[in-house]
């Protein structure tokens, strides 16, 4: 699969990074990233801003997927507004993430397919520190992701 014109524009700063390119953008499209709620939820939370703008193309959230949206989540995070409260934080991090990046998918651990492969398990928390930290460490788990070879 080749890169659209509109994917073309709106990754124009990732495609003309060395190493990343319209390669690395494809990988990062055909992505399944795995991102719990249920530990460091700050972090996990950006983290999801953070993949969905770089072009991952899905991102399967579990944990508190259902809890609904509090004051205190608007207070403490950067993915709510006041009218996110009551909704589950899967629906608002859906309508939020997809408005800014249409070729994001999220999903829930619930809705999981058996074809489905997480690209990325077990290093979750290596990226959600990373992108928390940036600098260095968030350039190279970028680079991870883009270079990480898939198997069939």
């Amino acid at each position: 699969m080749t890169l659209s014109p509109t994917q073309i524009e709106r990754y124009s700063r990732h495609i003309i990074l060395p190493n990343v390119g319209g390669v690395g953008q494809q990988r990062l499209l055909n992505a399944i990233v795995h991102c719990d709620l249920s530990t460091s939820k700050s972090a996990t939370l950006v983290a999801i801003v953070y993949l969905a703008s770089a072009g991952v193309g899905t991102l399967i959230l579990s944990g508190d997927v259902h809890h609904p949206v509090t004051h205190h989540d608007i207070e403490t995070s950067i993915c709510f507004e006041l009218n996110d409260i009551g909704t589950s934080y899967i629906t608002a991090l859906t309508t939020k993430m997809t408005a800014s990046n249409p070729d994001v998918t999220i999903t829930s651990n619930e809705s999981l397919h058996p074809h489905h492969r997480l690209i990325i398990t077990d290093e979750t928390h290596t990226i959600q520190d990373a992108l928390i930290l940036g600098g260095q460490h968030a350039l190279s788990v970028i680079t991870s992701i883009v270079t990480v070879t898939q198997q069939p």
